[in-house]
């Protein structure tokens, strides 16, 4: 202890210096302060008395190695995970715990970082281990190689080993799941096509021939009036289908969008322009302000929700007027519109509910006004789609405004390709095979191309419709894509694949699944254009006059406008 009070430790070599008799006479030492070292070893005892009780309490297994993969020491953790005591691994090399192919994996590893002379970090090595019991467990290991302050070379390795049975586990459950998830999405997109088909396909003959009726001149007023009522009530079902169709595939993530340079006046325009007899027969008032740059959005899409909120706000005003309102602000590129009307409005429990699936604010609003009740969750469901929001502002007795914005980038042309459609097509003279299993389409396109001056073939199935384009030549074919035997891609890589005289022609798929998606499938299996279902006249010569044309792009004729 010094002058101060303070202990420190003394470090000495004493000597005894005898005399002649050999007695002790005194005894010699030198005295070095050693309270430095004397410190350092303390800690350095404290350090490895606090890791050997961290490696004692760990979860982890802790493994020191020799280069060789000699084990050197474990920590008794190896017992809970691979039912091995501490002392059965010790001299065995850790390389016996792996499968051949993950212990070479392992090997690589080592090499790696090792050779990298520091410049590679070790990096997790999953590998299926031998459990005591002779089960499999998965473990995962990161060996860092352990360095020599004093020479800077690599003397063994210490490693942390986990067992990550469980994550496995899961992550396989996961993948399951996901497969599963995927299998059914992929059978939910089957049945849609297959439902999409079954229900388009005879709403193609009402719609088609009730409008070939309602033309003939004999008729009489009381028999007309019948034919429009039967023509309205089958619009309204393709209108219930199509909001039905487009709800599931929104669900089932299978809504697809393409940008195209549209000019926004224009869209609005024409789409209040559609309800003009309706607002007209009520005595309301349609007023658009409207911005008009030309915008890069899927103008099908947002004309789909204009029609939307337009026509609900037509449906149920009885007094006053519908106002339609496009913005665009081009510093933050978006688009937004907005729907007033001067309608009866809505609550705030109405309001809560108005955008959830599967929910309507009345019921009985829905059955006197008709529809689905499937508009606004769609609409909902296309925004969102597009990174937009949609929402409303209303109080009940003073009318409502519906809004959305969506992320619209500016562009320099607008194009015309969803606005105009085809006029004055003459088809004197073109040899055209319709090939579809149901009689009644062939005979409502036979109808149609025939009016224009078409010369019709027909075929029955796929089958069929191969066997006459090897027999005869034709400048179209409208190809149905579901027959029976073969269908209509089987047929169509038939007649291209014959090097006959058809071979090289145009070739439209007839479907009742156009969307985007499918259409780009199309394109991709060498199909020149689509025409939708249910079958209309407009669409069809727009479809042929685009196959007929030197534009490579595929057109796609909408079963809704």
């Amino acid at each position: 202890m010094d002058k101060a009070g303070r202990e420190f430790w003394l470090e000495g070599n004493p000597k005894a210096i005898r005399d002649e008799t050999g007695q002790i006479v005194e005894i010699v030492t030198v005295l070095r302060d050693v309270t430095a070292t004397r410190h350092t070893e303390e800690a350095l005892a404290d350090s490895e008395h606090r890791y050997r009780r961290l490696a004692d309490t760990a979860p982890d297994m802790i493994c020191e190695s020799q280069l060789d993969g000699t084990i050197t020491y474990v920590s008794p953790a190896c017992l809970a995970i691979t039912g091995f005591a501490a002392d059965e691994l010790v001299g065995r090399s850790s390389f016996s715990l792996m499968r051949p192919e993950d212990a070479a994996r392992m090997l690589d590893m080592c090499r790696t970082v090792m050779m990298s002379k520091g410049t590679v970090a070790p990096w997790p090595v999953e590998f299926l281990g031998i459990h005591k019991a002779g089960h499999e467990i998965w473990m995962e290991s990161k060996p860092t190689p352990v360095i020599d302050p004093a020479t800077g070379r690599i003397t063994g390795l210490i490693d942390i080993i986990r067992d990550v049975s469980e994550r496995k586990t899961l992550e396989t459950e996961l993948r399951s799941a996901q497969a599963d998830a995927e299998a059914a999405a992929a059978v939910k997109g089957e049945f849609l096509a297959n439902m999409s088909h079954e229900l388009r396909t005879p709403l193609t003959s009402i719609i088609g021939f009730t409008a070939l009726a309602g033309e003939q001149p004999e008729l009489d007023d009381t028999t007309r009036s019948y034919i429009e009522r039967v023509a309205t009530s089958s619009r309204a079902l393709l209108c219930t289908v199509n909001d039905i169709l487009d709800f599931s595939k929104l669900e089932a993530g299978q809504v697809t969008f393409a940008p195209s340079p549209v000019g926004l006046l224009k869209l609005t325009q024409s789409t209040l322009d559609l309800f003009t007899p309706l607002s007209g027969a009520k005595d309301l008032t349609l007023t658009l302000e409207s911005d008009d740059p030309v915008l890069l959005i899927d103008g099908d899409r947002v004309r789909q929700v204009l029609l939307n909120l337009v026509g609900n706000a037509v449906k149920f005003t009885a007094a006053g007027g519908v106002t339609l309102q496009a913005s665009y602000d081009p510093q933050s590129e978006t688009l937004e519109v907005g729907v007033s009307d001067t309608g009866p409005g809505l609550s705030v429990e109405q309001i809560d509910t108005l955008f959830k699936r599967f929910s309507q604010i009345d019921g009985s609003l829905t059955r006197a006004h008709g529809g689905t009740g499937l508009g606004l969750a769609i609409c909902k469901g296309l925004i969102e789609a597009m990174g937009g929001e949609i929402g409303v502002q209303s109080t009940l007795g003073q009318g409502s405004r519906f809004w959305f914005r969506v992320p619209a980038p500016q562009t320099l042309s607008a194009s015309n390709a969803n606005l105009n459609v085809q006029e004055d097509l003459g088809l004197s003279g073109l040899r055209v095979l319709v090939a579809d299993d149901h009689s009644a389409n062939r005979e409502l396109a036979r109808l149609f191309l025939n009016g224009l001056g078409a010369e019709v073939t027909e075929a029955c199935d796929g089958r069929e419709a191969v066997d006459l384009a090897q027999a005869a030549p034709f400048d179209l074919i409208l190809m149905d894509l579901r027959m029976p035997g073969m269908d209509g891609v089987e047929a169509m890589n038939a007649i291209r694949g014959s090097g006959g005289v058809n071979d090289a022609i145009p070739i439209l798929a007839f479907t009742a699944d156009a969307d985007d998606a499918t259409m780009a499938r199309l394109a991709s299996l060498g199909f020149d254009a689509v025409v939708a279902k249910p079958l209309e006249p407009t669409r069809l010569m727009a479809a042929v006059a685009q196959a007929l044309s030197d534009e490579p792009a595929l057109h796609q004729a909408e079963a809704n406008a």
